[in-house]
């Protein structure tokens, strides 16, 4: 097994100790590569436990630098009333670019995993749209909760936060 973590080792006197069936390689651009035989390796070090590929947990403040690169923008077109909308390659931050060809309703976005939280940074390119609070038209974990109730999207942009407890997406800066 391979883990591989994209870390900062810079404020460690010393590097963290290697797992007893493993070997531990340090990269001059702060990546630390573990190989572990047979499981799964978890380590913590200065308050990030490390574990499977792309996963941390940070339990101190994280101080980011030089920001954060999300992939590209996903574009989706909606030309009729959406429930249950699915955006490929959804991941825990992403821009999506929604183009609502009419005044059509959208009642939720597929979560891919409920127990995860997600950050999504949606406009609306088109010219009609409208995000419907709670609507039954989508299972309850796609829906929204929006602050004042359904609201017209049309040219708005807006950022949303699924919430694992209230399992609804909550909208941000309407």
């Amino acid at each position: 097994m391979k883990i591989k973590s994209l870390l900062n080792w810079d404020n460690l006197d010393t590097p963290p100790a290697a797992p007893s069936s493993g070997a531990v390689s340090y990269l001059k651009d702060g990546v630390i590569e573990v190989k572990e035989a047979g499981g799964v390796v978890t380590r913590t070090v200065s308050g990030v436990e490390v574990g499977p590929v792309g996963e941390a947990v940070f339990n101190n403040p994280l101080v980011l630098n030089s920001g954060i690169t999300f992939g590209p923008g996903i574009g989706v077109d909606i030309d009729a009333e959406t429930n249950d909308l699915v955006i490929p390659n959804l991941s825990g931050g992403v821009t999506i670019c929604l183009n609502f060809s009419g005044n059509y309703k959208l009642t939720g976005i597929q979560v891919p995993d409920p127990t995860k939280s997600y950050l999504l940074f949606v406009k609306n390119t088109g010219s009609g749209g409208v995000l419907r609070n709670n609507d039954p038209g989508s299972i309850a974990q796609n829906r929204f909760l929006i602050p004042g109730g359904n609201t017209n999207f049309s040219n708005k942009s807006a950022i949303l936060v699924y919430d694992t407890i209230a399992m609804r997406w909550q909208i941000y800066g309407l």
